[in-house]
């Protein structure tokens, strides 16, 4: 095993043994694509503690490509994603009101996430969001989705949408 991954399995947790029945095919990858995902986190919020990024810094981490630029971005997109097709969009950013964009009442970052997902895709039913408060109710996860994509333009635009607001901290 290369020496990075063990490190990464040290420092995270994420490996364990699997003793449950031989699952499928599609099941396995399910499970394998969370693990990875739970791993990523872990090190990222590791890599953040450790570079001071943490206790009041406000700065936003985007996780598209690994320079962070949209012509990187779509590169990757052409390779892995196929369109059209439903994607989910998760947000994380703090848990307050704040003035909207056009000058009216104050919006939840919920609400806010939400609009900009509705801004390129339109409507997007009520079931479709979901909110999950951090535990101190600092931060909130917002979860739009699935929606319907038509291309990768989308998902950027959404994505630019996003961060628009200055409440969002992570978005995937």
């Amino acid at each position: 095993m290369p020496q990075f991954y063990a490190k990464m399995q040290e420092t995270s947790g994420w490996a364990q043994e699997d003793r449950s029945e031989p699952k499928h095919a599609d099941q396995h990858q399910e499970e394998k694509s969370q693990t990875d995902s739970s791993a990523v986190f872990s090190s990222l919020s590791q890599v953040s503690k450790l570079s001071g990024r943490t206790n009041g810094s406000h700065g936003t981490n985007m996780l598209l490509a690994s320079d962070g630029s949209d012509d990187t971005w779509r590169k990757l997109d052409k390779q892995v994603n196929k369109y059209p097709g439903q994607r989910e969009f998760k947000a994380i950013g703090f848990n307050q009101a704040a003035a909207s964009a056009e000058g009216g009442p104050a919006c939840s970052f919920r609400d806010a996430m939400v609009h900009a997902v509705e801004r390129v895709v339109g409507s997007v039913h009520v079931e479709c969001v979901s909110e999950r408060p951090s535990r101190t109710g600092t931060y909130t996860s917002v979860t739009v989705g699935p929606v319907w994509v038509e291309n990768g333009e989308q998902v950027l635009a959404i994505y630019n949408a996003m961060r628009e607001d200055s409440r969002l901290k992570y978005f995937i």
